[in-house]
């Protein structure tokens, strides 16, 4: 009986040894093939690095050069606004010039004016193309010409 327990323990010493070392050669394994991917997953974050920078280098020239172009469009449009001005103050000088010299004609242009204006409510309102539901325009009714 005692050679059979010895023999037992023996025989699960043996197997327990061998199966440590298959354990020890799948765990390294397993390592290796963890550093081959944590090389690869290194190299992609570099490679994501390089290509944000690149990106962040595009994004900040664009920028650039759209606030050049709206200081640019904001100094044209500037610009132009004084210009404007300058010619509206040079008319308006030009029109102080010419207004003693003209001053006779547009008071004469007024006075016409003023007079078509009396002409006008003097005389009766012309009929309209107004109709009413029940009949006739609205001037004919004012007037009493009603159908």
């Amino acid at each position: 009986m005692k050679k059979i327990v010895m023999l037992l323990l023996a025989s699960t010493l043996i197997l327990g040894a061998c199966g440590k070392n298959d354990e020890k050669a799948a765990l390294q394994k397993d390592i290796d093939k963890l550093q081959k991917e944590n090389k690869s997953l290194k190299a992609t974050k570099d490679k994501l690095k390089k290509q944000k920078k690149d990106t962040q280098e595009r994004v900040d020239k664009l920028q650039n050069e759209v606030n050049e172009k709206v200081a640019s469009e904001s100094v044209k449009q500037k610009s132009d606004a004084k210009s404007k001005e300058e010619d509206k103050k040079k008319s308006t000088s030009e029109d102080t010039k010419n207004k003693p010299e003209n001053a006779s004609g547009q008071n004469q242009t007024a006075k016409d004016k003023q007079t078509k204006d009396k002409q006008t409510k003097d005389k009766p309102a012309a009929s309209t193309t107004t109709k009413d539901k029940t009949s006739g325009t609205a001037a004919d009714k004012k007037n009493g010409n009603t159908p």
